[in-house]
């Protein structure tokens, strides 16, 4: 099968699908603006990515199921500013965190 007489079908439809599944990972994993995030920290920068969010007012909840990550609360702005190059904040979907992250307190 062709697309206007030249350009195979297939190839053009997994590119679309590729581009449709990579969309939904991202918005999956996009943190909200306030709420419960997964915090990542970069293998350089463990210790110093949990003490900035910290002390930028996020809310330490728990261990997340990576080594080395959290889950915290907090606005996502606030949070984010100081962990440039330090950390990965992802949402914090119940698949993604232990059960000491996703309880409340």
């Amino acid at each position: 099968m062709t697309v206007f007489g030249t350009v195979p079908l297939r190839p053009v439809l997994a590119v679309q699908l590729a581009i449709v599944l990579a969309v939904l990972l991202v918005a999956a994993l996009l943190p909200p603006r306030h709420g419960r995030m997964l915090l990542i920290p970069l293998p350089w920068n463990a210790h110093g990515a949990v003490a900035g969010a910290v002390d930028s007012g996020a809310l330490l909840l728990g261990p997340g199921s990576f080594p080395d990550s959290y889950v915290v609360e907090g606005d996502r702005d606030t949070i984010a500013a100081p962990l440039r190059g330090k950390a990965l904040l992802v949402a914090a979907p119940a698949i993604l965190c232990s059960d000491a992250g996703t309880r409340r307190a």
